[in-house]
């Protein structure tokens, strides 16, 4: 009977065995080393895409290959980005974390008209855009880091229909274990909760079909705040507010 439990393992896993006909597909992020001659040294792993002398460059390309939009800019979020932000949310409301740099930004909105909200859960769950400040930033895998002592918890940043994450440059760092090592280290306790956050929210749980928004923002904007004259802006797919 159709939709009943089979038993057929050779069934279940035919699927599986279809999509790795072809090969498996390259991670750009985690590429595989290349075979020791006999003998020789085991190499470490490691993150491939890391350029040490321009992490810059590698947090906005990994942001982009997340699927999120990085906006590298010098000092402050600009004018015009804010102002595109404003007429993407098309008269939605905003809410903030307790970050002062998210609460900052959230004024300037306040000063378009926006409706500017605490992130409380209800006003979080109606508003087009949460902001948040984080306390680190991967260059490897384009991830943000949110501290919930700092943020208040992560209401702005998981309910909202886009997230708009504002970094200091001098918090960016190689890979997530150079995260993980400072946490702790001056004695502090642990916080509550920390989250990296990698891209718009996406699942591929079911049929392994890829959908965005299921547990969290169909979209990201990563700004990076340098100190000095660089200025760009590297875009992935656009928020839906």
């Amino acid at each position: 009977m159709t939709g009943t439990e089979h038993g057929d393992r050779g069934a279940f896993l035919a699927p599986a065995r279809r999509r790795l006909a072809g090969g498996i597909a390259t991670n750009p992020v985690h590429r595989p080393p290349p075979t020791p001659a006999p003998g020789a040294p085991v190499p470490q792993p490691g993150y491939r895409n890391v350029d040490r002398d321009d992490l810059v460059g590698t947090f906005a390309d990994a942001v982009v290959h997340a699927g999120g939009q990085c906006h590298v800019v010098e000092g402050d979020v600009p004018d015009d980005l804010l102002d595109r932000l404003v007429a993407e949310l098309a008269g939605r409301s905003v809410v903030t974390s307790g970050d002062p740099v998210a609460r900052a930004v959230g004024g300037r909105l306040a000063d378009r008209g926006v409706a500017v909200e605490k992130a409380t859960v209800a006003a979080a769950a109606r508003a087009g855009l949460g902001i948040t400040g984080a306390t680190a930033a991967v260059a490897a895998t384009g991830s943000v880091v949110l501290d919930s002592r700092r943020s208040g918890g992560r209401t702005a940043s998981l309910l909202p229909d886009a997230h708009l994450c504002v970094v200091p440059v001098n918090s960016l760092v190689p890979t997530p274990a150079d995260v993980l090592r400072g946490l702790g280290s001056a004695g502090d306790a642990l916080p509550p909760s920390l989250v990296l956050v990698t891209g718009p929210s996406r699942t591929g749980d079911i049929e392994q079909l890829l959908t965005l928004g299921a547990h969290g923002p169909t979209a990201l904007h990563v700004v990076l705040v340098t100190d000095g004259p660089r200025r760009a802006s590297t875009s992935g797919a656009g928020p839906r507010a």
